[in-house]
């Protein structure tokens, strides 16, 4: 890879979690006295930055994320509305709309 290429990406990337970060909606619990406050809202933004990471690329993941293949490779797209439609709630709908090369495939 060129440098180029290399610091295009790393732009684009940069754009895109900004945007990701600065849209959508989040929780705010510092009003609270619950002491597991702090962790809930910890596990909240882990939670979206995982979902992203896991389910916005070419292919839908599976249903055990990046980590494990639970399911040795074969595609298991009835589910994918399921782990997506959080998407929407978050404010974030556009990431639903971008199409997997699965689904495009179906239509041939």
């Amino acid at each position: 890879m060129r440098e180029s290429d290399f610091e295009a990406v790393a732009e684009r990337a940069a754009r895109s979690w900004e945007s990701f970060w600065m849209s959508g909606a989040a929780i705010d619990l510092s009003e609270t006295t619950d002491p597991r406050a702090g962790e809930l809202e910890r596990r909240v933004v882990l939670s979206q930055y995982l979902t992203r990471v896991h389910s916005c690329g070419a292919m839908p993941p599976a249903e055990t994320g990046l980590v494990t293949n639970s399911w040795q490779g074969k595609s298991h797209l009835e589910m994918h509305f399921w782990h997506a439609a959080h998407f929407a709630a978050w404010g974030r709908p556009e990431l639903l709309e971008q199409p997997h090369v699965l689904h495009l495939l179906e239509l041939v």
